[in-house]
């Protein structure tokens, strides 16, 4: 499972892919600068602190090493652009950062300030990973034959449908597929029978969630 010089990004390294860049504040304090708000020895100061954020925070990305098992060692640049590619390919990022391996949500969501490249990537990764869940939204009422399983696929494509509409705008007008419910001819008792059996014959069923789906999405809203 190799990332380097891999995937969508070419041969472009990751390093460049989601460079160090100022924060919002820094940012701010620069226009400052511009604009000649600042004494010529203050200016010296501001842009000498700016320059060492940037280049502790570059050090930091290359010797920080996460072990990802079967020889694979990536620095932060080469983690982001692994994340980036595997959310992109349907994987959620919540999962994702519960793998042991993984830096944690919370540390991948700390990246954004200072690699807000890598926030803009992985957006365009949600966006695929949207493509793919509205697609098995409707592999799942296409490939549904047997009436017994209906109610099932009916769950299924609601969650899968909901999720991709909050990833990708594509979804969001797609006029919602109708599955013929058979509970309304159904007593309380066999409703609840059937979950069960449903249950059993299909284990996906109980960790079947929009939660984590949607969750994904708001990741890298208003960050």
């Amino acid at each position: 499972m190799g990332f380097k010089n891999n995937g969508p990004f070419g041969n472009k390294r990751a390093s460049e892919l989601f460079p160090v860049r100022l924060t919002e504040g820094e940012r701010a304090t620069t226009a400052k600068v511009m604009r000649g708000v600042y004494e010529e020895e203050r200016v010296k100061s501001i842009l000498t602190r700016h320059k060492h954020a940037k280049s502790r925070a570059h050090h930091e990305a290359m010797d920080r090493i996460w072990d990802l098992g079967d020889g694979v060692k990536l620095n932060r640049y080469e983690v982001m652009e692994a994340i980036v590619i595997l959310v992109g390919e349907g994987i959620s990022l919540p999962d994702l950062c519960a793998q042991d391996n993984y830096p944690t949500l919370a540390e991948t969501r700390s990246w954004f300030k200072r690699h807000p490249d890598f926030q803009h990537a992985l957006k365009e990764a949600q966006v695929d990973r949207g493509h793919i869940l509205g697609e098995q939204a409707l592999l799942e009422v296409m490939n549904t034959t047997d009436v017994a399983e209906t109610p099932l696929a009916k769950l299924k494509h609601e969650a899968l449908s909901k999720a991709a509409a909050r990833l990708n705008n594509d979804f969001k007008e797609k006029q919602q597929i109708q599955i013929e419910d058979v509970t309304d001819r159904m007593t309380e008792d066999q409703i609840i029978a059937r979950i069960k059996a449903l249950s059993t014959q299909f284990p996906e069923l109980k960790t079947l969630s929009v939660k984590t789906a949607c969750e994904d999405a708001e990741i890298v809203e208003g960050e």
